[in-house]
């Protein structure tokens, strides 16, 4: 028999020892004096597992109250963008909020223009590459493509985040922290605001049109 299949059986037979304590006459322990005894030693390891345990408990509950506080402000969000008028400028309220709750420095949009509009600022390719790609970009932009997004308040913005939002156009967000916004981090957040923030667009435009 192998080590490996002395284990299998003892894990599989946990309670070897329990009916048969002779057993441990045939154990050969180390003789120092501070050697624990088996019971000792499964207490021990008993008490280390509990700890972990209740380390990651403790981080599982943390996280689920910062989801739970990052929901309700962006609930609290989302009210305050869909309750505005419809003339009201839906990308200040925007900023105020995103500022006032969640720390935010700067936003913008860039509506792409449609058929019968024209552009206020000449796209560039990057950014069509962005919108037809449609998927959230975070992290540390280039300069150049920092200055398109936040003009005057460029050189403060350390990180971004790029929501494209459908062919309508892209949301930017930015922070003067360049650790507030890198790639991988989850987007679930960005997602939902972002199709809030597309949703209120859609109405204010429509609502534009009838009045014209």
């Amino acid at each position: 028999m192998t080590h490996d299949d002395i284990r299998n059986w003892l894990e599989t037979h946990p309670d070897a020892f329990i009916e048969h304590q002779d057993w441990l006459d045939l154990i050969n322990l180390p003789q120092q004096a501070d050697v624990p005894s088996l019971m000792q030693a499964q207490v021990e390891r008993l008490r280390e597992e509990k700890q972990k345990l209740t380390q990651q408990l403790r981080a599982l509950r943390a996280i689920a109250e910062d989801n739970e506080s990052l929901t309700r402000r962006l609930h609290k969000l989302t009210l305050q963008l869909l309750s505005d008028p419809g003339n009201g400028d839906i990308v200040q309220t925007l900023q105020d909020r995103l500022s006032e709750d969640f720390e935010i420095d700067a936003v913008r949009f860039h509506r792409r223009a449609g058929n019968n509009e024209r552009a206020s600022q000449k796209w560039p390719s990057w950014a069509e590459t962005a919108l037809q790609n449609g998927k959230i970009d975070c992290g540390r932009l280039t300069r150049d493509k920092i200055d398109f997004l936040f003009a005057e308040t460029a050189d403060s913005i350390a990180s971004v985040a790029l929501i494209p939002m459908a062919n309508t156009g892209l949301l930017a967000i930015g922070s003067t922290d360049q650790h507030r916004f890198q790639p991988g981090i989850g987007t679930l957040f960005l997602e939902l605001l972002g199709q809030t923030v597309l949703v209120r667009l859609g109405d204010q435009h429509h609502g534009e049109r009838k009045t014209a």
